[in-house]
Parts: structure tokens; sequence; C-alpha cells
């Protein structure tokens, strides 16, 4: 029979401090049984020294280091003593005739009361899966493995039965979680390094093996994802290439029709493709911006030449959006005609594409090898990809950081006022931003973005170039270059971030100006950024990148 060590305590101690109506701390004893490799001993430590800092003198525990008296002896006085206890069964503790005898015994005794009228709880920790289940006492199913909740609702029963003064603000989860890693890493310390009974390491293994497989599935769910990511891309490029192709027939088609019936000098012949839908959209949602030269930065002595273009009355909306992407990613989507937000740079541009095709345009932006982030709402946000701009052709794109500033600045209608923010130099007049839409509180109707055109338009006729949601630009982010005169700047040709302009809801006054310079990285997205259209207008010659 093995020697057992067991710490225990005057139970006279307990019955004098009753008749003085003392206070009495829960009193916690923890078994362990000797073996040769001392893992019992290391891990009653442990559990000592993890129990006595989560309840942080609050409870008495009791654990003996190490004893030659008489183990029974100590065990029953220890047990009348104390109102919980802890056993610590390792794989030696298990094998030994005590522990199925005298556990057993102890157990049915303190389950039927008949110590004292005290009733008592023992947790019987198992650190390995080699259990006798031939033994009638271990089919009772007390015994529970090594597992954070089993420790858990131990500990919540000795908080619950005893109970603590009130006023004390107590929280058991909150020290569980602060010293639990201390006692798991340590236990594993001790299992990981006992190499002459295999059984003590089963559990520490089949984590390792478990942790392992589930690497492994995680590993193949994201191949496999990926995968599908490439079918689904390489479905919509070949569905892209075969509508440009239909769509480049039907150009030619049309450009040749109007060779034929009209005049060299008619207007409509200058543009390579004329539909009424195109003429509609344009009148409706766009504003002709006659080209000119203003300093963009006079600072730097930048002075910028452009060339004439169309640029969205509005930001794009919510319900152009979903009528040409089909799902709705903005958070506040309570009314359509607020601007879309929570998009990507890419998905901006991808969405300038398929209305470009819509309107049997070109498409200005070459987006492969795409990679998607699918929201909670099911869209599917494009957060990488490679780009190629070729504003060359005659579609619909994002605005430079030039273009859009002139058009904010009010174009070629705005050579003497310089206006703050585009239109005015009172914000209120003109922007949806922080005092009028985040300051009220989200349980305010106007928190948030407002439907656009709210607010009053600039010289061009825009509205919302200040505030309501930041704008992608197609730029890159970067410096202004020094002491030049350039003509329709493209901006750097690379970058980490791509700009942003205008401000929105969430931005305070300083950034709502038409000066104001912001950027992001083109695969985030936000409640606060959304974009406005822009085309190229037919008139001019073709522009090299």
């Amino acid at each position: 029979m093995k020697n057992v060590n067991f710490g225990g305590a005057n139970i006279k101690t307990r019955i004098m401090a009753e008749e003085k109506k003392e206070i009495i701390k829960p009193k916690i004893f923890i078994s362990w049984c000797n073996d040769a490799n001392n893992v019992g001993k290391q891990i009653g430590g442990l559990f000592n020294t993890f129990v006595s800092n989560v309840f942080g003198g609050r409870v008495d525990v009791y654990y003996s280091p190490g004893s030659n008296g008489v183990w029974q002896v100590e065990l029953l006085s220890a047990l009348q003593s104390s109102t919980f206890g802890i056993f610590i069964m390792t794989p030696e503790s298990m094998d030994s005739p005590w522990m199925s005898f005298e556990f057993g015994s102890i157990f049915l005794r303190r389950a039927n009361d008949k110590f004292d009228n005290v009733k008592r709880f023992i947790l019987p920790v198992c650190f390995s899966e080699h259990i006798d289940k031939s033994n009638a006492v271990f089919q009772l199913n007390q015994i529970k493995q090594f597992e954070r909740k089993n420790i858990v609702a131990f500990l919540e029963k000795i908080k619950e039965t005893q109970g603590f003064p009130k006023d004390d603000d107590f929280s058991l989860l909150n020290s569980i979680d602060t010293h639990w890693s201390a006692l798991q890493n340590g236990v594993d310390a001790v299992l990981k390094e006992i190499k002459v009974k295999p059984a003590y390491v089963r559990n520490y293994k089949l984590r390792e093996e478990l942790a392992k497989k589930e690497d492994e599935i995680t590993q193949l769910s994201v191949q496999r994802k990926e995968t599908e990511n490439a079918d689904i891309e390489k479905l919509k490029q070949q569905i892209e290439a075969l509508t440009a192709q239909n769509k480049s027939l039907v150009s030619l088609n049309n450009e040749l029709t109007s060779k034929l019936n009209r005049s060299e000098h008619n207007s409509r012949q200058s543009s390579p493709i004329s539909t009424d839908n195109l003429s509609r959209f344009l009148a409706d949602n766009m504003v002709l911006v006659d080209g000119g030269s203003f300093w963009m930065d006079k600072s730097v002595g930048y002075r910028v030449n452009l060339s004439s273009y169309y640029i969205g009355k509005c930001q794009v909306t919510q319900n152009l959006w979903k009528k040409i992407m089909g799902i709705n990613p903005s958070r506040f989507n309570d009314n359509g005609e607020k601007p879309v937000e929570n998009i990507t740079w890419y998905d901006a541009a991808c969405f300038c594409n398929r209305l470009s095709m819509e309107m049997e345009l070109e498409c200005v932006y070459d987006l492969t090898q795409r990679v998607y982030d699918t929201d909670g709402k099911g869209y599917q946000h494009i957060v990488k990809a490679d780009v190629t701009i070729d504003i060359t052709k005659f579609g619909f794109r994002l605005p430079t950081e030039a273009e859009w500033e002139y058009a904010a600045r009010g174009g070629s209608h705005n050579n003497e006022q310089e206006y703050e923010f585009s239109g005015s130099n009172n914000i209120d007049d003109v922007a949806v931003y922080r005092k009028n839409s985040y300051d009220l509180g989200e349980n305010n109707p106007n928190y948030g973005t407002h439907a656009v055109g709210s607010k009053n338009k600039n010289d061009l006729g825009l509205y919302d170039m200040s505030g309501n949601v930041w704008e992608w630009c197609q730029d890159w982010s970067g410096d202004y270059p020094t002491e030049q005169i350039v003509s329709d700047p493209p901006g750097p040709i690379s970058g980490a971030s791509r700009v942003l302009r205008g401000g929105s809801w969430y931005g305070d006054t300083v950034i709502c100006r038409v000066s104001y310079r912001g950027g992001n990285a083109p695969n985030n997205r936000n409640y606060y950024d959304g974009f406005r259209l822009l085309l190229s207008s037919p008139k001019n010659k073709k522009r090299k990148k």
C-alpha cells in the first residue's frame, strides 16, 4: 500500500469559533498520493496555490507537503475539519488498494451525513484515463476529468454554499480567469515530463493530436474556399470577357451606323456609344464640369489643368447600388436614397465597371486575381486584386483627387470665391457632419448618413461634396509635386492607401473642408466611406494614363 499524506486541522478550533459566533472561513482539504515520480505531490501543490490565489484569503486551504504520521487518522481528521475536499487522482493513486476502498467508504459516509450534521462536498480530479471500470465506486461517475468547467463548478459550489459578506464585491470567475493559465501550464508541464507511465501523458498527447487535427481541418477548409473563390473568379472573368466582347460589337455597330447616317460634326458621333439610356442617366444624375485650371496647393506651387468631365450630382445611392450589384452592404439602410457605404475601394471600382457594361460603355478597371470577404449580409467584398486602370476608355470611374477638388470648389463657376466648404463658408448649410449627425446619438433619427441632396448644392449643382460620407478617389495617396503645372494628373503610380475626400457624418468641421486630404487602405470598408461617379467627356481626346 502506498503512503498517502494529508493535511489536517484541530476540529476544536471550529467548535470554539462557533461558540464565539465568529465568521468561519470555508476549509478546503487537498489530498494526494505518493508515487515514484511525485506527480501527485506536484499537482497537489499547484492546486494549493491556485485555490489560495483564487479566493485571496477568503478560505483556508489544507495541504501537507509530506508526513510520516498515521495516514488514516490524518484522513479522518482532515475530512471532519474540512467542508470541501479535492482529491488528486493519478494512475498510481488509482491503482492502490486504499483508493477504491477508503475513498468509496468515505464518500458514501459523507453522502449519508454520518460524520456529523455538516454537509460536505468532495471533488475527485482525475489526471488519467486509467480507471478500473469494474469497481462499483467509480461507476458512481463522481470522478471528474481535469477540465476547467469541472474546477469552476466546484469552486462556484464553495462560494454558493458558504456565502461571503454582501459588501464583498469578489468576482469568482474573474479571479479564476486570472490564475487559471498558471494552473493549466503547471499541470501540463508536470505531465509532459513523465516518462515512466504513458497513462500520465495520455490526455496531454490527445490534446496535441486533437489540436493537430483541428489545424489540418482548418487548412483544408481554407484550401477549399480558395479553390471555390478561384473557380468563381474564373467564371466571372469569362462572363465579363464575353459581355465585354458583345458590348464591343454593339459599340462598333452603333459607331458605324452613326458615321453613315450623320455628318462628321454631329455631337453624337464624337462618342463611341450613344444610347437613350446613357443620355437619360447623364441628364438625371450627372453634371458636366467644363475644363479649367486651379491652384491645388499654392504653398508648393502646384497648379492643375483639367479637361472637361461629367461628375455625379450626388454620392452613389443605395438604390442605384442595389440595382446594379444586387445586395446592399450599407449599415444605414433604412432609406434607399442614402449614400451607399461600407464598401472597399475595389468594390467601388467593380461597380463602375458593372454600370459601364449596363450602359454599353467600356470598362476602365481591370480587376484580376480577386480575393473576397463575405460580410454578415452575404455580400462578397473584394479585399484584394491586381488593378490596371485605363482612363483612355470611355466608361464610368472614380474621380481623380484633382478632378474631385476642382468640382468641390465649383469648377470654372467659382474662380473668384474660394469657399472653405463645398458651396459655402457655413458648414451647416452644405454638410452632414458630426454636429448634426453623430453627436445626436444613435437613438436620434438623424444619427448616421442622411438622404443625398438634403443640404444646399455648390455652384456646379453638386450635393454633399462636404460631409455625409467620405468619397473614394482613384489616386494612391502621396505628396503633391512642387513648382509644377500639370494636366489631368493621375496621381502617384503606387502606394499603401487610396485617397478619400470630403469628410463624413462622423467627422468634425476640419475634415469636411474642400482642401482636406484623407486616405485608407483599399481593402478597408467603413460605414462612413462611399463614392461619386465620374465619366470623361466624349469631346476630350483620349488621354494617356
